[in-house]
């Protein structure tokens, strides 16, 4: 693949983070005491398109640039280990601080002790920042890399273990307790999985048709908004999914044949905007908003307001930071090298 080729991955990865950033979106509803429903209507149908979007590409790069040359799994884990674990060990740090010194402002108090500290990094569902969830996902995804190199090497296995993977979704899997979310892991392995096949055989170019954009947006927001299609939805959520998937993947095509550059302000930092946008969003929401006492009238400025800060001031952040001759503080962050 060319280089010229990958614009369009770095589109609907920054399409993916716009999506996250406005599914983090909580404003205060002062007469209800709730998130805006036509919040959290937008959030309802955002959660099924973003994060498989992430992990599906998250795969398609590791096919790219690792299994399909080859790479050593020495070379690979040491790359993750300066890419994922030290900024997932920096941020988790970094997120207990920000608990402790702004827990009085939050919306659900929770006191860091010696105990919830050292959980903090096999636990993401509770405190703090319970969006590094993606990045244990990741992780565990990452160590299984031989296990992929292995797999990919037989295409009649690759098919089984992809069935597999699937069928997986439709069993009801608890796993209590969720240590370093196993949840997660499992729930979103096909789409990592299906990244890599759909690199490998080179399946993205069935969604490069100018039209198919229109069909299945149309096709996903219909089945979500009609409570009967909706409801028959639940029981192939992974269709669903893919469905939404597919349609991102498929915009973000077009896109790239007239706008190569689309979003090149940001697309270089989408990681660190996943990780910093939520705290910058809560002081929007937590600080500003409430202190202006919940004005309905202003809720939409204020929506826009909240996206534009989750977006923009992690890049602005990271440009600080890049500034600064540290190359830990670099490697914390996950800036490029």
């Amino acid at each position: 693949m060319r280089k010229g080729q990958i614009h369009w991955i770095a589109i609907a990865q920054a399409i993916a983070i716009i999506m996250v950033v406005m599914y983090h979106v909580r404003l205060l509803n002062a007469t209800t005491g709730e998130n805006y429903v036509f919040i959290d209507n937008i959030c309802g149908f955002l959660g099924h398109v973003h994060m498989p979007v992430f992990f599906l590409l998250s795969g398609f790069l590791l096919y790219h640039t690792r299994i399909s040359v080859n790479v050593k799994i020495g070379n690979l884990y040491k790359d993750k280990v300066l890419r994922l674990v030290v900024p997932f060990v920096f941020c988790t740090i970094l997120g207990n601080m920000a608990q402790i010194v702004f827990n009085g402002f939050v919306k659900h108090p929770h006191d860091v002790t010696v105990a919830s500290f050292f959980q903090s990094f096999f636990f993401a569902g509770g405190y703090p920042w319970p969006h590094r969830w993606f990045l244990m996902a990741l992780i565990l995804m990452m160590l299984l890399y031989p296990f992929y190199k292995l797999v990919t090497s037989n295409k009649a296995v690759e098919w089984i273990l992809l069935l597999l993977l699937v069928a997986i979704q439709y069993v009801s899997l608890q796993a209590e307790p969720n240590v370093f979310c196993i949840q997660q892991f499992v729930e979103y392995s096909p789409f990592f999985f299906l990244g890599i096949l759909l690199c490998k055989y080179r399946l993205w170019q069935c969604l490069a048709y100018w039209w198919l954009p229109f069909v299945l947006w149309a096709l996903a927001i219909v089945i979500y908004l009609v409570p009967s299609l909706w409801e028959m939805a639940q029981y192939g959520l992974f269709a669903y999914r893919l469905l939404c998937v597919c349609a991102l993947i498929a915009t973000a095509l077009q896109l790239s044949r007239y706008r190569p550059m689309l979003f090149s302000s940001f697309r270089n930092y989408i990681f660190q905007i996943y990780i910093f946008g939520v705290a910058f969003q809560a002081f929007v929401e937590l600080i500003v908003w409430r202190h202006l006492g919940c004005p309905g009238a202003l809720v939409l400025p204020f929506f826009v307001l909240n996206v534009l800060a989750g977006v923009w001031l992690p890049v602005l952040l990271s440009k600080m930071a890049e500034k600064i001759p540290s190359r830990l503080l670099h490697v914390c962050m996950g800036l490029r090298q």
